[in-house]
């Protein structure tokens, strides 16, 4: 099982984690809030912080992702959607770094309640 683990709290996290819902097999990918006990466990597993709230977190056969490459990792798992994310991938990482942290940077500055 490969889990999606996102910001139950936020609104572009839910609006991401609705977009992969309505995208997946429910076999393949399974959504997690990082807060849940089963998220939590899942960061532990992979030396996160309990608190990490940081950025969407892929685990995938037990290798953990996060920012940008989780994103485009769980884009490429959708199928249909795939070579939009392999074209992601040609980006360099530090300027898809960059572009990832600036929208999640803004989500904070957002009211996040739904």
């Amino acid at each position: 099982m490969n889990y999606i683990l996102y910001d139950g709290e936020c609104i572009r996290c839910n609006k991401f984690a609705s977009f992969v819902k309505k995208r997946s097999n429910n076999e393949e990918l399974q959504l997690v809030p990082l807060t849940s006990t089963l998220g939590k466990s899942l960061l532990a597993t992979h030396n996160l912080p309990e608190n990490y709230e940081e950025s969407v977190v892929l685990v995938q056969n037990n290798s953990c992702y996060t920012h940008s490459t989780a994103v485009l990792r769980v884009v490429i798992a959708l199928k249909k959607w795939w070579y939009v994310a392999y074209l992601g991938f040609l980006v360099p990482k530090f300027i898809r770094e960059f572009v990832y942290n600036r929208i999640a940077k803004s989500r904070k500055k957002m009211s996040c309640e739904l």
